[in-house]
């Protein structure tokens, strides 16, 4: 008895051990195979600049998957990128506006899903990036020091523009699309930023 509960305990333990080797990085991080994660392009900056991120998307799932091709943080953008900045206090600096109740007025369908123009083909343990840029009054004249930047991706999946009036960019078909297309919100990684003095060049 001793030596099968022995057993059962080791078999137990490797398969925990297994699982934690195999897990993504971050659940936080990770949500229905696609991973978000963004790079700042320069660490440091001076105040009023814009700043520039590189947005990378992983396919940690077992097959292809497509993403949108761009990202944006506008409310109204079908694959929308929003930051959220806080200080070294824990002070929201830039706290990004909710959704819209509204869907973006945008055909996502593609022409031609073979050469896809709005989509692209992530394979599985593959990466896709596109830049992004965070243009906003809330981070005019910030006082030098560091900053957190956190990232919430966000993507509708293959609208369709039926809910807008008068929208007809081509006739109502399901050709446009191969049911790939994720769709979902997930989280990014954290990333701090350094705003320089006015007159302290990098």
């Amino acid at each position: 008895m001793k030596i099968l509960s022995l057993t059962l305990l080791t078999i137990f333990i490797a398969l925990a051990t297994l699982a934690q080797t195999t897990r993504p990085t971050s659940g936080i991080e990770y949500h229905h195979g696609l991973r978000v994660r963004i790079y700042p392009v320069t660490t440091t900056y001076l105040p009023n600049q814009p700043l520039d991120f590189r947005v990378e998307f992983r396919n940690e799932g077992n097959t292809s998957m497509r993403v949108g091709r761009l990202a944006a943080t506008s409310v109204n953008a079908p694959f929308r990128l929003s930051l959220k900045v806080e200080d070294s206090a824990g002070h929201v600096i830039v706290d990004p506006v909710k959704d819209l109740a509204e869907l973006p007025c945008v055909d996502l369908r593609e022409l031609d899903v073979d050469h896809p123009a709005i989509w692209t083909v992530i394979a599985p343990g593959s990466t896709y990036s596109t830049t992004l840029s965070l243009i906003t009054r809330a981070m005019e004249n910030l006082r030098p020091g560091r900053y957190k930047v956190h990232g919430l991706y966000r993507s509708y999946g293959v609208l369709e523009g039926g809910h807008c009036l008068n929208f007809k960019q081509y006739p109502r078909s399901s050709a446009g699309s191969t049911g790939t297309e994720w769709q979902g919100y997930v989280d990014t990684n954290d990333v701090e930023i350094t705003i320089l003095p006015p007159a302290e060049e990098r």
